[in-house]
């Protein structure tokens, strides 16, 4: 259930979080250190950054391939504005391809090893998650901040209850 999103954050060479911030892989911190680790990426004046979602009706539409990449273009599209870039962005993606028309170098599980990744990976759950959030609050017999969204056995007995929501991705599921 719930958007895709995808981040693309831009680090100086020196940059390092603030003491006391933890700075790692987004699945392997609590909520609260994501939190901390965002607000450290996003308060800082020289981390260039930008974050892009699919909606549940685009991914559906695209599949979940195609709206990944269109969303990865678009968070490169806005943090290069953002940065002012002359040349063509270079790409370091989390994973093994780099989508088409992109430019760069695929990492498999590079939000554990390259600083930059794991800042997107951080800047892009925070965001998921707080519209996890704002969904829960509409869809609340589905308790999609604890799931995730995910096809946790308790999401998918309540998929199973009440029957899928708009906030579900009918492409996932045979609803």
């Amino acid at each position: 259930a719930g958007p895709l999103f995808a981040a693309a954050v831009a680090l100086p060479p020196d940059w390092a979080p603030p003491r006391g911030t933890r700075f790692a892989d987004a699945k392997a911190m609590n909520a609260t250190e994501r939190e901390n680790a965002f607000k450290a990426l996003t308060d800082a004046a020289d981390v260039v950054w930008a974050v892009a979602a699919a909606d549940v009706s685009a991914i559906d539409a695209l599949g979940h391939r195609v709206a990944t990449e269109r969303t990865m273009h678009l968070c490169v599209q806005r943090a290069a504005r953002r940065a002012s870039a002359s040349a063509e962005p270079f790409c370091l993606v989390d994973g093994d391809t780099v989508p088409a028309g992109l430019v760069g170098r695929a990492i498999p599980q590079g939000d554990t090893s390259i600083a930059c990744i794991t800042a997107a990976s951080i800047v892009a759950r925070v965001c998921r998650d707080a519209a996890m959030c704002s969904l829960s609050r509409r869809f609340s017999e589905f308790d999609l901040v604890q799931s995730g969204g995910h096809a946790s056995p308790q999401h998918l007995r309540q998929i199973a209850e009440f029957g899928p929501c708009d906030a579900h991705r009918c492409s996932c599921f045979p609803f």
